[in-house]
């Protein structure tokens, strides 16, 4: 095979592959861009109720209220949580339902102060039967996390909702619910950052473009080197 030959297979396997993974990522960009649209469409609409376990999964992104008692004495803090460029933690508190099922409610954040040993008490919850509203999302078990200790203490990295039930002797559902603006209770705790119906669409578009810019270098390459290697 001549050199003109090899460099014309080469060039020629490098666009294909590139086009391809690009075509790909926006497929993939799409999909999440009908996902984000489901996802904001949950947000606006009218809450649903949760008052026990549903008989079918709860949906993330979606709005919700819920009433029920907290467990104060089975709150934990997440750590790692930045406000406006301050460091601090996720108040999260269960909910008790009807039924004996309970779901984990993301009070809002607490700063770190000046110590985080001890960590900081956070304030007690509304007392009696409280109404929450806020958005569904899942935990944080596809998180990434760098360190294989998730909990000292009361202290968390990650809210995995599995963990949190064993830990507490609940039985919790299988989504959070992140109190709201909008929420009534009488909470002290501010609200936690609100939820964003981001599932990375313009990622993936990202991804795509650097693919096909990838395929046109590879063509530029070819057009120049062409002119320099003998047939």
């Amino acid at each position: 095979m001549t050199p003109r030959r090899i460099l014309q297979t080469a060039t020629a396997t490098v666009i294909a592959a590139a086009c391809a993974l690009a075509f790909w990522q926006f497929d993939r960009a799409e999909q999440k861009r009908s996902l984000e649209n489901q996802a904001r469409e949950g947000l606006a609409a009218a809450p649903i109720t949760v008052a026990g376990k549903p008989p079918e999964p709860l949906p993330r992104f979606r709005r919700a209220e819920a009433v029920g008692e907290y467990l104060p004495e089975k709150t934990i803090l997440l750590d790692n949580r930045v406000r406006n460029k301050q460091a601090g933690y996720y108040v999260v508190t269960p909910l008790m339902l009807a039924d004996g099922y309970a779901i984990a409610i993301n009070r809002g954040w607490l700063p770190a102060g000046k110590t985080r040993n001890p960590p900081p008490e956070p304030p007690p919850p509304p007392a009696g039967k409280t109404r929450i509203v806020g958005a569904l999302a899942n935990d944080e078990t596809g998180a990434f996390s760098l360190s294989q200790k998730n909990r000292e203490g009361n202290v968390w990295q990650r809210l995995y909702l599995r963990e949190y039930a064993a830990a507490k002797n609940i039985t919790l559902l299988g989504k959070v619910l992140i109190r709201g603006g909008e929420d009534t209770s009488g909470e002290t705790v501010p609200p936690p950052a609100s939820v964003r119906a981001d599932y990375k669409s313009a990622r993936s578009e990202g991804y795509a473009l650097q693919w096909l810019s990838l395929a046109a270098l590879a063509a530029i390459f070819y057009a120049v080197l062409r002119r320099r290697i003998h047939p």
